[in-house]
Formats: C-alpha cells, sequence, structure tokens
C-alpha cells in the first residue's frame, strides 16, 4: 500500500467521522430540547420545591435546638481526636518497643500488623475496621 493511498484512506474516515460526529451532535442537541419542552413545568415544580427545601434547611440549621446539637457534635468530635493522638501515640510506643526487640523482620512486622489490628479493633466496630481496610486497599492500588 503506497504512502498517498495511506493519506487518502484517513482523509475518507476522517470525513466520514466528522458527519457522523455532526449528526450525532445534532440529534443529541434535538433530544436535550425536546426533553427540556416536554418537562419544562415539571422543572418548575423541581426548581420551586427545592428552593422551599433550601429555604427550610436554612431555618432548621440556624434554630437554637440545631445549634446546641451541633455544639454538642463538635465536642464529642473534639474528643473523638484527643483520643485518636492518644491512641496513635501509644501505637508508636508499643511499635517502637518492638522494633528494639531482637526478633526477626518478619515476626516484628506480624507483631505490628496485630497491634494495629487491635488498636483498630478497639476505636471501630468490626464492619468500620472492614471499610477503612477496603478504602486503605483501593488507595493502595491507585
Amino acid at each position: 500500500m503506497s504512502e498517498i493511498s495511506i493519506h487518502t484512506n484517513f482523509g475518507q474516515i476522517g470525513g466520514e467521522y466528522k458527519q457522523a460526529r455532526k449528526e450525532y451532535l445534532k440529534l443529541e442537541k434535538e433530544a436535550q430540547e425536546y426533553i427540556d419542552l416536554e418537562t419544562k413545568e415539571e422543572k418548575k415544580e423541581l426548581d420551586a420545591a427545592l428552593k422551599k427545601y433550601n429555604e427550610k434547611m436554612s431555618k432548621v440549621t440556624s434554630s437554637k435546638k440545631y445549634k446546641a446539637i451541633e455544639e454538642k457534635a463538635v465536642d464529642y468530635s473534639n474528643e473523638m481526636s484527643k483520643n485518636l493522638i492518644k491512641a496513635k501515640n501509644s501505637f508508636i510506643k508499643v511499635r517502637d518497643d518492638i522494633l528494639k526487640k531482637e526478633w526477626s523482620d518478619e515476626k516484628k512486622s506480624k507483631k505490628i500488623q496485630e497491634l494495629f489490628d487491635y488498636v483498630l479493633g478497639k476505636l471501630y466496630t468490626k464492619e468500620e475496621v472492614e471499610n477503612f481496610k477496603k478504602m486503605m486497599n483501593s488507595i493502595v492500588l491507585i
């Protein structure tokens, strides 16, 4: 196959692609316009309902009751953070003690993993630990 026929073939393919794409985009626009026309009233109702919902959310989240709940939640969040820092510091101390032992690297790794699993088990439910591990595996895969 000569170089000229290769270019001609790509020219033809490119032209057919561009024509198909042009028609596709035209139909996509036509479909969206049809959807917009046929759902005009529902869209108005949905917008009004969303506006009403947002106004209600604003009212609820500025209420005294909500503010009291939010304040308690912040206190508990701070307590959780303090305890996580304590757990982290304790974990590091015990991990360092394990690393100082005259054990094989494999045994040290195993003991550190057991410690890690133990600490997680004390902080979270079994389901939360599983979800955490799945999330960490996903991050590692990325």
